[in-house]
């Protein structure tokens, strides 16, 4: 038998893909957070699932509604769940007309309504289905809601919510996170402490400049935040926050990337030290690759709550002196200890000890 077998059909086909729901825009990414991480707790729970089911198909039904001067979509795949209440018991459903059928959705999630519009402090109006618009957000997510009444009734209804309008997106997620409890909280996160790193700069070095550091040479950034009363409490390689800084107290100023876009030079130690230079017809010059490196002035764990906390204009103690001696570290990994000189009037930051390394002062 040959080795070269024509493969059957059934194996030649391709694997099914897994699927992947589509990516949200901003708006509707950061509502589908608020209301799948909250939960409405009156005469009854309400709990919000995410359920990444894909888009397309027609809805057996779309109920419109206002809030807040901006307008809504409710589709609902399916309205089995009507038959459960005792007033459409036995009904065709499917064959109901659309505004009865909008009426009766109207009266089964009366409850639901009462919960969400006491809860998020609005008022929801239904809209007929001229007043409905058919041009919505693109794409929709969509989500389950678990929804228990006091009576002892209980609907687990699969729904999918559209946007009309992506400023209509960002007010009903402010509403959610203001108004409705978290749906769970970790009592372990008490515990939770995140690793933090104050910094009071960083600049852009020349590969081989780094290579070449020694005790006693001076870097000269060209800017040096922390000289200007700013820092930076960094959460990770690119993320942190501006502090602003007055005595021995640290306030929250805004979110910011840690590119620090200066370019270094330096006075070095030794003179007999040559540079490094690319050689004959190389085509990258390796040496002169920049990298970013920070001034730390401490590393710090901060319970999470603490961390959450951290809103502009959030005043704090600050433990370190925003001039003092700092490590310089290259992506969390320290290589040299330094301290600031004043080289007639420019701030220079003198190498004093190279870590992990044999050389030392």
């Amino acid at each position: 038998m040959s080795m070269n077998t024509k493969r059957s059909n059934a194996e030649s086909r391709a694997a099914p893909l897994p699927y992947l729901p589509p990516v949200l825009v901003p708006e509707m990414a950061d509502l589908c957070s608020a209301l799948v991480s909250r939960a409405a707790l009156r005469d009854g729970a309400l709990r919000f699932v995410y359920e990444p089911l894909p888009s397309g198909g027609t809805p057996a039904a779309t109920l419109g509604v206002e809030v807040g001067g901006f307008l809504f979509g409710v589709e609902f795949a399916t309205l089995d769940f009507l038959a459960a209440h005792e007033a459409l018991e036995g009904a065709d459903i499917g064959h109901l007309p659309p505004a009865v059928r909008l009426a009766a959705i109207e009266m089964v999630l009366q409850p639901f309504q009462d919960a969400l519009e006491a809860a998020l402090r609005v008022t929801l109006t239904p809209l007929s289905s001229a007043e409905t618009p058919t041009d919505w957000l693109e794409p929709s997510f969509h989500f389950v809601f678990d929804f228990s009444h006091a009576d002892g009734r209980r609907w687990a209804i699969g729904l999918r919510l559209r946007v009309a309008a992506a400023a209509g997106g960002r007010w009903l997620e402010r509403r959610v996170l203001a108004a409705l409890p978290q749906v769970w909280r970790n009592p372990a996160r008490e515990s939770w402490q995140v690793a933090t790193t104050l910094l009071a700069g960083g600049m852009r070095v020349p590969l081989g400049l780094l290579n070449g550091l020694a005790p006693g040479d001076i870097l000269l950034p060209p800017e040096y935040p922390a000289k200007d009363g700013q820092l930076f409490l960094a959460l990770g390689n690119d993320c942190a926050l501006r502090l602003s800084v007055s005595g021995h107290e640290a306030t929250v100023v805004d979110r910011t990337s840690l590119f620090f876009d200066g370019r270094s030079s330096a006075v070095s130690s030794d003179d007999n030290n040559p540079s490094a230079t690319p050689g004959q017809g190389a085509l990258v010059d390796s040496a002169a690759l920049e990298v970013t490196v920070h001034f730390e002035l401490e590393k710090k764990l901060l319970p999470l709550s603490e961390l959450e906390s951290l809103a502009p204009g959030k005043s704090f103690a600050l433990g370190a002196d925003p001039l003092s001696a700092v490590t310089l570290t290259l992506n969390g990994q320290a290589l040299a200890c330094a301290r600031l000189v004043d080289l007639e009037g420019t701030l220079g930051v003198q190498i004093t000890r190279l870590i992990g390394t044999s050389r030392h002062d």
